[in-house]
């Protein structure tokens, strides 16, 4: 079965009571997990619960471990619930063999299972799979909309008694990430900090909140990177590496900043103003900076750039100690490249 849309919502309201499997994905993680969580509570309503976590590792290792987990049963009549967050579809193939059996043999499975995944294309064999069960279904959610995302700062902020100028708002709500979690994180924040002043939120504050939650570190070393500045990245690298900052952090704060620069190219921004429309924003005493990084930096460059990003941090996650020489020598290359089109456009 599938759902989207207002469907999903009504199942995760009610949830059909012989489904025993559902597929819960989404671009955003947070939007994934979230509903994860509101299948879980309905799932377990009524009745005490048992909370269950397999790993990818975990099902790698033992594929039994993760067959044996659905078919136990518990002694004290306890619902049970499994969640596997599956970060890519290599171990789709037990899940679908899972599915499988629970379709051929109705209540084989006394535990229900929640996988939680990304975005799926309409090509997965795993969503297929889910799509064509009749007792486990694929939830496909969407990323919150501005508006979704302007409803929930201003009723959160109105709970809190916060107020926010209009401009302030937009500013705050372009410079928020694509992910539900980071975000609530970001609005409790500005709740805080509103809290103690006493009057209206307005821009000057939400670039204060935003200069001041930022890795400042992680920035720079970005910043300097994509400038082709050698000594003074590898110095915030070296800064960095001994802090014991993770290889995934420092990949996605180069992504976030790629995508970024892809962005300014493909609506073409040329001067301070339409950088302030950016997300997240491009303050306007950073602009002369991001304005020569633009111009280091083609639209061609950069899908490279982000395509190597990505497979650098899927090696990552397989690779475990190898993770920092490769994230350092990706780093070395970014510099590398970008000193050389700084010294051509010189």
């Amino acid at each position: 079965m599938k759902a989207s849309g207002s469907s999903v919502a009504t199942f995760l309201k009610a949830p059909d009571p012989k489904i025993w499997c559902a597929l819960v994905f989404c671009e955003d993680d947070g939007v994934a997990s979230d509903a994860a969580h509101t299948l879980f509570t309905a799932w377990g309503a009524g009745k005490p619960t048992e909370r269950l976590v397999l790993t990818e590792n975990d099902i790698s290792k033992s594929p039994a471990h993760f067959m044996d987990t659905l078919e136990a049963r518990s002694l004290l009549g306890d619902r049970r619930i499994l969640t596997i967050k599956l970060s890519n579809e290599k171990l789709a193939r037990h899940i679908i063999s899972a599915i499988e059996a629970g379709e051929s043999t109705p209540d084989r499975f006394d535990t229900r299972l929640i996988i939680v995944m990304g975005g799926l294309k309409k090509t997965s064999k795993l969503r297929k799979t889910v799509e064509s069960a009749t007792m486990a279904i694929a939830l496909q959610l969407f990323e919150d909309s501005e508006a979704d995302i302007e409803a929930r700062v201003r009723a959160a902020l109105a709970s809190d008694g916060v107020s926010i100028s209009d401009e302030a708002l937009t500013l705050f709500i372009h410079g928020l990430p694509n992910d539900r979690r980071l975000v609530r994180a970001e609005v409790e924040k500005l709740g805080l900090y509103g809290l103690d002043l006493s009057r209206t939120l307005e821009p000057a504050d939400i670039e204060q909140i935003s200069a001041s939650g930022t890795d400042a570190a992680q920035t720079a070393l970005v910043n300097h990177a994509l400038r082709g500045q050698t000594s003074s990245a590898l110095s915030e690298l070296e800064r960095l590496e001994t802090a014991g900052t993770s290889p995934i952090s420092l990949l996605r704060a180069f992504q976030r900043e790629a995508e970024r620069l892809l962005a300014a190219h493909a609506q073409g921004v040329s001067d301070a103003n339409a950088a302030m429309r950016l997300r997240p924003p491009v303050w306007r005493d950073h602009w002369p900076a991001f304005r020569d990084t633009l111009r280091y930096w083609s639209p061609t460059m950069i899908l490279r750039l982000l395509t190597r990003i990505h497979d650098c941090e899927a090696n990552a996650k397989q690779s475990g100690a190898m993770a920092a020489p490769a994230t350092r020598h990706l780093i070395t290359d970014i510099v590398r490249i970008a000193a050389a089109a700084a010294e051509t456009r010189a």
